[in-house]
């Protein structure tokens, strides 16, 4: 439970505390592998956070959607949140599953978008703390896509209860030229990733085996 301990003690600490973080990795030196881990593994809960069964790591990998429209990506953020809301048997339950029909079968963005909201009210009166991990994130930080308008506005309305922790191998360069739109402020608390060991690699794989 020890690896990466440079980069996932840090990031815990900032999403505990309500911060966006961002991990920028060259292809090939982990950064997929990392971002699953703080998924799936059970080490974190562990190791970072007391077995504190309130958060909740939610994970989307932006390539392995059926296609890049923003309705697509929307839908797996409703979808993700409302399958660990109700494996956390929270009490509205029944709401819960109402609400996502509702946003899956919608072919309005801003009612899909309500869905997504309601769902995060849900979260928020149970307590729950949401982290999103967006894996792949590199194409829509490029844009400057209206998503990051969307994601801005739903972290300022529901921080400390959401936080979004973004994977991407290349800082967009806005940024890097000082040239930031407001929305950009969500990508500010970055951590660089180096490339993992072999020992690492080997470690991650064989722990993911056992989860």
């Amino acid at each position: 439970a020890n690896y990466r301990k440079e980069i996932i003690g840090p990031l815990v600490d900032a999403v505990t505390k309500g911060s966006c973080k961002t991990i920028v990795g060259l292809r090939g030196v982990g950064l997929g592998p990392l971002v699953r881990f703080l998924h799936y593994h059970p080490a974190i809960k562990e190791k970072y956070l007391d077995n504190d069964d309130s958060y909740l790591f939610l994970f989307i990998n932006i390539d392995e959607l059926v296609n890049s429209e923003q309705k697509t990506l929307l839908r797996e953020f409703l979808r993700e949140l409302k399958t660990h809301l109700l494996e956390h048997e929270i009490p509205e339950e029944n709401y819960v599953k109402t609400e996502f029909l509702r946003g899956i079968e919608t072919e309005d963005e801003q009612e899909l978008i309500l869905r997504i909201k309601n769902l995060l009210e849900v979260a928020t009166s149970n307590d729950l703390k949401i982290i999103y991990l967006l894996q792949e994130f590199d194409e829509i930080a490029k844009d400057n896509s209206p998503l990051l308008n969307i994601l801005y506005g739903l972290y300022f309305n529901y921080r400390p209860n959401l936080v979004f922790i973004f994977g991407i191998h290349k800082l967009p360069n806005r940024l890097r030229s000082g040239q930031e739109t407001r929305f950009d402020y969500i990508f500010h608390n970055v951590s660089i990733l180096k490339p993992f060991t072999y020992d690492e690699l080997h470690n991650i794989s064989t722990l993911s085996r056992q989860t």
